[in-house]
């Protein structure tokens, strides 16, 4: 038994430098970017989109759903009433939502150094 802690102890992984303490930083910081600025909000009773200053409420259904321009241009059918803190006249369902802050987080984890993602 010996001969395994003395091995061990020979093997043990060298503390945590400043570089991953930073890369942790940077993710946890992204993270929360992704999470305040691109929250998933419901659109205003009878709004038919946003002028780039405020809602258009003139719809004659309170809860008019619209069809989804999905996460980046991808094609997507679902019909919706909601969008992203980040683009209110952009229509968006929760999943393409969840695609849409998976690639921003992705872009805010590229180092700045050699363009390689921090995994």
């Amino acid at each position: 038994t010996n001969e395994i802690e003395n091995e061990n102890e020979n093997n043990n992984l060298s503390p945590r430098t400043s570089l991953d303490r930073s890369l942790d930083q940077r993710k946890e910081d992204a993270i929360m970017v992704v999470s305040t600025q691109h929250k998933i909000l419901p659109a205003p009773k009878h709004s038919t989109g946003w002028d780039g200053r405020q809602w258009k409420l003139n719809a004659k259904s309170a809860y008019q759903q619209y069809k989804c321009k999905g996460a980046c241009g991808e094609k997507c059918e679902t019909r919706t009433r909601t969008y992203c803190a980040c683009n209110p006249s952009w229509w968006m369902c929760q999943a393409c939502h969840l695609r849409h802050c998976l690639l921003l987080l992705g872009d805010e984890l590229v180092s700045e150094k050699n363009g390689d993602p921090i995994s």
